[in-house]
């Protein structure tokens, strides 16, 4: 189905039973990946982490560190790592001299849609898709709203508030699109250092993302490093807690890690 695009189809309803729609929680498997949310400042090592997930790696990079950082990886896993490059896709506009990513954008949802669709043809279709960064999606979404011919403005000429709505709502779609997938999602976003209102650096950073980013991953984790490099859960559904600290992370550390803590087996 192409993105966004509404279903034509018309199809033969039958009154459900309430057995056809709620399913005892023992039945369900926890079967649909982990999905999770890695921000940190420059070169701590997010990228990395997403090249220790399970193969195949679907790889979604907008910032052109993926083909550098999978050379330290052995053969057989990149053989096993597929990358989409989405400023391949950007354009130059001539006029303003600067580069256009709205065509980067388009090309990048295009290849959401199709990694959904292959999860829901084939059952059998699993891995890991990663974005790297999300970051560049919401900026990249602010550059595409401004552009839009039909856009509202005040008097003054700005963009009314409102109008943050279209790109709340494509952004959305991006989001529920990778967690209707079957696979692990690791979504990365830059780190940005938290100030009052007076403008003082309050000592820890905040993550540079939509402001509703967060409800949709089961773990939101800083990537750190100080004496050493640290994973450290600063939210999830599982009860870590916040402040949980895995040192020198990879995937199967972070498997482990799970399974010792809490004893969950879904990967």
């Amino acid at each position: 189905m192409a993105w966004g695009t509404p279903s034509t189809e018309k199809k033969n309803v039958e009154k459900k039973k309430l057995s056809d729609l709620f399913i005892p929680s023992t039945q369900i498997k926890l079967d649909n990946g982990l999905k999770c949310a890695i921000y940190g400042k420059a070169k701590v090592g997010k990228t990395h982490f997403c090249l220790t997930a399970p193969t195949p790696i679907y790889f979604l990079d907008t910032e052109g560190s993926a083909k550098i950082n999978i050379k330290q990886f052995p053969k057989n896993v990149q053989e096993q790592c597929f990358i989409f490059s989405a400023l391949d896709y950007a354009t130059k506009d001539a006029k303003r001299g600067k580069i256009d990513v709205v065509e980067s954008l388009d090309t990048l949802f295009e290849a959401v849609d199709l990694i959904t669709d292959e999860t829901i043809n084939n059952p059998d279709f699993s891995g890991t898709i990663v974005v790297d960064s999300g970051t560049d999606v919401w900026d990249w979404l602010g550059t595409w709203l401004e552009e839009r011919a039909d856009v509202k403005t005040t008097k003054s000429g700005q963009m009314m508030r409102t109008e943050w709505g279209k790109a709340n709502g494509k952004y959305a779609q991006f989001m529920q699109q990778l967690l209707k997938s079957n696979m692990n999602v690791i979504a990365t976003f830059r780190a940005v250092s938290a100030i009052d209102n007076q403008g003082a650096n309050l000592g820890y950073d905040n993550p540079k993302w939509q402001k509703n980013t967060d409800y949709w991953f089961d773990l939101i984790a800083e990537m750190k490093v100080t004496s050493k490099r640290e994973l450290i859960c600063q939210g999830d559904r599982f009860g870590l807690g916040v402040g949980h600290r895995i040192a020198n992370p990879t995937w199967q550390s972070l498997v482990e890690d799970l399974r010792q803590n809490i004893n969950l087996e879904i990967f």
